[in-house]
Parts: structure tokens; C-alpha cells; sequence
């Protein structure tokens, strides 16, 4: 039977696959299937490409589509927006369903050794130092970094808009900006030593407070004012005071708060010193190990000690008293007696007991009796 190469619409025919794509072509037509297609041009690619819909997933009619099986289309051919899962919500549909996340998410690399977090608080970005973690992280409030090091010290520091805060390996030692100073301490806030660089203020019509710099430990504080300086550089520069001297010469006068001196002697060591309590003379006899005899000149007055007899002097505010520690025994005079006093009781001699002495003493003698030399 002879095949008519005629594409016929009222017979039955046989084609190959190529033959009926080649009829297609020729007539514009499309083939037979249960299906929608859709198609797009890639100008990258410079192609067609065709995205194909089973018929059967439409539903709807009067040349309107309700919904797509499997899709986020539905009634009236709308946009129904989309589906999350795990850490995102939302639908997309409009600006009070925005695509968003519900927590944070993770981003972990090749190994596993580094990780960046991400959640509605911050990022924050993290590295496995094998049993310990460094990380950086960005928020609202600021810049944090922390790196742990061995022994359980660590470093970390913060920026944020009140400066810099840093601490290291030495305790806490941080450094802040906060009320036009700069803060350098030592400890669990200003709790160590430090020092703060104040750059003062202006408030446009004057000078409220004046740059200084202050040096303080948790016991006391010194502060370097711009006058300090105008002072020594116009007055005294060249005058430095140290140990056992005060005063700068020029708001107050240079005076000797204390002194130590020694003199070794072939026989005896003598020992000078002035505190602010007290001036002190000493000697020790090295030869026979005999303990110092010592003066001391103090607010209250003078003692001397002579360890040699175990005497002991002493002129003071309340009185003048000569003692011996051997005997246990001591005189003082004071402006109303004078006492004696020994291990066991002590005997006053006043002005009434003198007059008393007097009185036995004319009374004796106008008997006729001789007196005692």
C-alpha cells in the first residue's frame, strides 16, 4: 500500500516522531497531552523553555482559576504566599505577613570549627579552639569580642556608645569613656588602682570643670591639675621633695617630715630617725649585747631609757617620773604630790602632809627637843 505523504485530516495516518513535529511546525500546532503550558525566554541562555501544568491539578471555570494542586495559588487566581518551615514565618503576602525569622539559624563551615548565628537579637560569629570557644558578636547595645585563654583567664572587650571597655588576663582592667573621661582601672569597676583623664567641660559660656588627670588606689587619689603644672613651671620647677621632706616651696614650705641615720662605732651602733610621730636616738653596745638605751622626743615629751641600770626618766605633760625596772619601783611629781610606789603600794607626798611635817617639827623643837640633822 502506497503511503500519501500528505498529512490528511479526514484519515487515520502513521508518522514518525520526527514527521509529526515536522507537521506540527508547519501548521503552528502543539501536541496532545493533558496539560497548561507556560513559556519563558532566557536571554541568558538564549533558548526557550517551557514549564508544563497538568490540567488535571486546575480547578475552576468560566476562564477562572480557583486554585493549583500543590501550589500557593487558590481562589481567584490570587498569590496565597508561601510555605515556611523550621526558622522562618510568614507568608509574604503583604506588610503585616512579612517573611521573617521565628529563631535563630545556623551557618556552619567546612569542619565544623567555625559558626555564625543568626537570631532577631544579633549575629554572632564563633570559632572552636578545641574545649573552649572565641566569639565576636554584634548587637544593638554594641561590638562584643571574648577569646578564653588557659587557666580559666580570658580577654574580651566592648564598643558601644559609651566607648571602649577591655578586659585582660590581670584581674579586670578595663578602659571607658563615659562623662567626658576616660577611665583606666584595675579590679571589678574603679574597685583597683586607675587613673581617670577628665577633659573637662565647656558649656559654651565658661569653663564648669577643668581637665585633670587623677591617680587613685582603693585607699587614696591624687589629682594633676593645669595650675599644677603653671606652678612648677613658673615657680619651682627644679625643686623635687621625696621621702622625709614635704611641701613645694611655693603655697607651702618645704619641712622635714622624717629622717633615719646610723653610726657604727667601734663598740656601739648609734641610730637617728625623726617620723611624723617622733624623734628617736638610740645605741646598741655590740661587745657585751647589751639591749639600746634610747631617747625619745615625741608630743607628749621626753623618755629616756638606760638599760644598762634599768633606769627609766621620763618629763612629760603629766609629770616627771624616774623608775627602775629591776626593783619595781618609781617616783613621779606632778604639779599637786609626789608619789613612791613599789611592787605593793605607793605613798603620796603632798603640800598638806609637808605642813603636817612642819607642824610636828615646831611643835618638837618648842619642847625643847634637838632637831634631827
Amino acid at each position: 500500500m502506497e503511503r500519501i505523504n500528505k498529512v490528511l485530516a479526514s484519515t487515520a495516518q502513521a508518522f514518525s516522531t520526527a514527521e509529526q513535529k515536522q507537521a506540527r511546525d508547519n501548521i503552528g500546532a502543539q501536541a496532545s497531552g493533558d496539560y497548561v503550558s507556560s513559556t519563558t525566554f532566557n536571554s541568558f541562555s538564549a533558548h526557550v523553555e517551557s514549564a508544563k501544568i497538568p490540567y488535571s491539578a486546575i480547578s475552576g471555570s468560566n476562564s477562572v482559576i480557583s486554585s493549583i494542586n500543590g501550589s500557593a495559588i487558590s481562589a481567584g487566581a490570587g498569590f496565597n504566599g508561601v510555605y515556611t518551615t523550621n526558622a522562618f514565618t510568614g507568608s509574604g503576602t503583604d506588610s503585616s505577613d512579612r517573611l521573617g525569622l521565628n529563631s535563630s539559624f545556623q551557618l556552619t563551615a567546612s569542619g565544623g570549627a567555625k559558626t555564625a548565628i543568626y537570631s532577631n537579637s544579633g549575629v554572632q560569629v564563633r570559632t572552636d579552639l578545641g574545649g573552649s570557644t572565641s566569639k565576636g558578636q554584634f548587637t544593638t547595645t554594641g561590638l562584643d569580642f571574648e577569646t578564653p585563654l588557659a587557666g580559666n583567664d580570658w580577654v574580651s572587650s566592648h564598643i558601644g556608645v559609651a566607648g571602649i571597655e577591655a578586659y585582660g588576663i590581670f584581674g579586670s582592667n578595663g578602659i571607658n569613656d563615659s562623662w567626658n573621661s576616660s577611665h583606666r582601672f584595675q579590679g571589678t569597676g574603679d574597685t583597683g588602682n586607675g587613673t581617670i583623664l577628665d577633659i573637662g567641660y565647656y558649656n559654651g559660656d565658661e569653663v564648669v570643670r577643668y581637665p585633670s588627670f587623677m591617680m587613685y588606689t582603693p585607699t587614696e587619689s591624687a589629682t594633676l591639675y593645669m595650675s599644677s603644672i603653671s606652678s612648677w613651671n613658673s615657680k619651682l620647677s627644679s625643686v623635687n621633695v621625696g621621702t622625709g621632706l614635704s611641701g613645694d616651696g611655693a603655697s607651702t614650705p618645704i619641712a622635714v617630715t622624717g629622717f633615719s641615720s646610723i653610726f657604727q662605732g667601734y663598740h656601739s651602733d648609734y641610730y637617728g630617725s625623726l617620723t611624723g610621730h617622733e624623734l628617736a636616738f638610740s645605741a646598741y653596745n655590740k661587745d657585751s649585747a647589751i639591749p639600746e638605751n634610747k631617747c625619745v622626743v615625741n608630743e607628749y615629751g621626753i623618755r629616756v631609757s638606760a638599760y644598762l641600770d634599768d633606769k627609766v626618766i621620763r618629763l612629760q605633760t603629766d609629770g616627771v617620773s624616774v623608775g627602775n625596772s629591776a626593783t619595781d619601783t618609781t617616783a613621779m611629781l606632778d604639779d599637786k604630790k609626789l608619789r613612791m610606789t613599789d611592787a605593793t603600794a605607793y605613798s603620796d607626798l603632798t603640800r598638806s602632809s609637808i605642813d603636817a611635817i612642819n607642824a610636828v617639827y615646831n611643835w618638837a623643837t618648842s619642847q625643847g627637843m634637838a632637831p634631827i640633822n
